[in-house]
C-alpha cells in the first residue's frame, strides 16, 4: 500500500515538473548587469539562441524590451535556427527584431552559431543586420564614448580569428585601441582571444551564448556534465557574468530550446548589460 502512495506522489511530482518545463519557455526574464568600471558606458541588449523551431516567446515582448531599455545596440550571438527546417522561421523572427530596433534607431549586430547554416551572414545582411565574421566596426554610445564591436566566426563551423576581427588598420587606424566588445557564440572563444593578447591590451568584454543556462536544471550540474564538453563549462563558467584572465564577459541563457521544447529553472533571457571602461582602453 505504501508503495502505491509513493508511486502516486512521484507521478504527481513528475507531472508538476513537466508542466513547469513546458511553461518556462514562454516566460522571458529580463536581467540587468554591469561589467567593468569607468566613466565611459555602453548599454547593450544581448539576445542569443533563438532556435526557431522551439521558440515560444512573443516577438512583441522583445520589441517592448528594446523600446523600454533603449540600449545603444542589440547584439545577437548566434543559433538563429536549429537547422534548415526552421531556418526561414528564424529569419522571420530576426527580421521582426530588426524592425523593432530600426523603430528605436538602434543598430543590430549578429554572429553565427554552430547550428546556423552556411550563408546566414548574407541573409541577415540583406535586411540590414550588421553581421560580423572575424570583423569589427566602431560605434559611439549615447554618452559619446567610442567602442569597437567585433564578431568571431563560430568555433565549430569555421575558424574564429580574434586577430583578424580587431585588425582595424585598413579602415580606421588606432581602432584596435578602443574598448572591445567581442561577440562569439561559443564561450570557448575566450581562449582564441587570450592566446593573442599583448600586455597592454584594451578593455575586452566577451558576450556569448551556446550553453542555454543548462536549459533543464539538474542537481550537481549534471546537465552540463551530460550535454557539454566545452572547456569553459568544465571550468564552471556556464551562465551570467564572469571574469577570466583579464577578460570580463557574459554568457546568455538564450531564448529558445534545443532538442526538446522544455526549460526548467532556466528561463529564456534578454540580458541588458552596461559595459563600463575608463576611456584609456588599457587594463
Amino acid at each position: 500500500m505504501a508503495g502505491w502512495y509513493i508511486g502516486v506522489i512521484l507521478g504527481l511530482i513528475s507531472i508538476i515538473l513537466l508542466i513547469r518545463g513546458l511553461y518556462e519557455p514562454h516566460k522571458l526574464e529580463i536581467t540587468h548587469t554591469v561589467l567593468g568600471e569607468g566613466k565611459d558606458s555602453l548599454k547593450l541588449l544581448l539576445l542569443s539562441d533563438i532556435h526557431a523551431a522551439f521558440f515560444f516567446l512573443s516577438k512583441e515582448k522583445i520589441g517592448e524590451v528594446i523600446k523600454t531599455e533603449n540600449p545603444d545596440a542589440v547584439v545577437f550571438t548566434g543559433d538563429l535556427a536549429s537547422g534548415e527546417r526552421d531556418y526561414n522561421q528564424g529569419l522571420a523572427i530576426m527580421s521582426s527584431i530588426k524592425a523593432y530596433a530600426d523603430t528605436a534607431g538602434i543598430p543590430l549586430y549578429a554572429v553565427e552559431g554552430n547550428h546556423d547554416p552556411a550563408g546566414i551572414g548574407e541573409k541577415l545582411s540583406a535586411f540590414g543586420v550588421k553581421f560580423l565574421a572575424n570583423s569589427s566596426e566602431p560605434m559611439i554610445s549615447h554618452d559619446g564614448s567610442r567602442w569597437l564591436i567585433a564578431g568571431l566566426s563560430d568555433i565549430r563551423n569555421s575558424e574564429p580569428s580574434y586577430r583578424d576581427a580587431v585588425d582595424t588598420s585598413k579602415n580606421f587606424p588606432n581602432g584596435n585601441k578602443l574598448p572591445q566588445v567581442v561577440l562569439a557564440h561559443n564561450p570557448d572563444c575566450i581562449f582564441e582571444i587570450t592566446d593573442k593578447l599583448s600586455e597592454d591590451h584594451p578593455d575586452i568584454f566577451l558576450l556569448s551564448g551556446h550553453f542555454h543556462g543548462g536549459q533543464i536544471w539538474m542537481p550537481f550540474g549534471l546537465e552540463y556534465k551530460i550535454m557539454r564538453n566545452e572547456r569553459m563549462s568544465r571550468e564552471g563558467y556556464r551562465k551570467g557574468p564572469f571574469e577570466k584572465d583579464g577578460i570580463r564577459g557574459y554568457i546568455s541563457r538564450g531564448l529558445g530550446c534545443v532538442i526538446v521544447p522544455l526549460r526548467f529553472l532556466s528561463k529564456p533571457e534578454a540580458a541588458v548589460i552596461e559595459l563600463r571602461s575608463d576611456g584609456s582602453g588599457l587594463l
